[in-house]
């Protein structure tokens, strides 16, 4: 959840897409208790606050926060690249979904055409190692994935699809609905 806005986006775009006799629920975990109080905060003044619930926890180990098989769906923005062990992310994410649940990932992940300049690669690389992030290709994504017990799995390149504007139309993007 980091800072709570991911999680408020959604509820507030769920809500609006939704009929009112649809219960929804947003569950977001971050690192601090100060990040709580941000991300609630975000909340209230989006009016989604009935709807959202945020917690302290690791999402490399949420046992004691939700319950196997709990959720419909599971959204992982940016996570990824920040874990030295995404799949153990991935793994927990697999626990607390539904059978017929879905994941959907949005992160930063490296693309092997890339053109930039050394000096680009180099200030990349520096930024990486100094917030532990982690770029994977797509087809590791796709493995760990996989690995993590998923199947019918879809990596869908957002940058390549421009009828896909960004973060707003994941729904458009890993559901093939309306945009939300």
């Amino acid at each position: 959840s980091g800072l709570g806005g991911p999680a408020v986006h959604l509820a507030r775009k769920l809500r609006q897409c939704l009929s009112s006799t649809i219960s929804v629920k947003v569950s977001g975990v971050t690192l601090t208790e100060n990040a709580i109080n941000i991300s609630k905060d975000l909340a209230k003044h989006n009016s989604v606050s009935e709807c959202t619930d945020f917690f302290i926890g690791d999402y490399h180990n949420l046992e004691g926060l939700f319950r196997s098989g709990e959720y419909d769906s599971v959204i992982l923005t940016n996570a990824l690249c920040h874990s030295r062990e995404p799949w153990k992310v991935l793994s927990e994410a697999h626990r607390c979904l539904k059978d017929d649940g879905i994941l959907f990932v949005k992160d930063l992940y490296s693309i092997s055409n890339i053109e930039t300049s050394a000096s680009k690669l180099t200030l990349l690389k520096q930024f990486s190692e100094n917030l532990h992030m982690a770029f994977h290709s797509s087809s590791g994504i796709s493995k760990m994935v996989i690995d993590c017990g998923f199947i019918d799995c879809e990596f869908i390149p957002l940058h390549k699809d421009t009828s896909i504007g960004g973060s707003a139309s994941f729904a458009k993007a890993c559901f093939n609905g309306p945009e939300v």
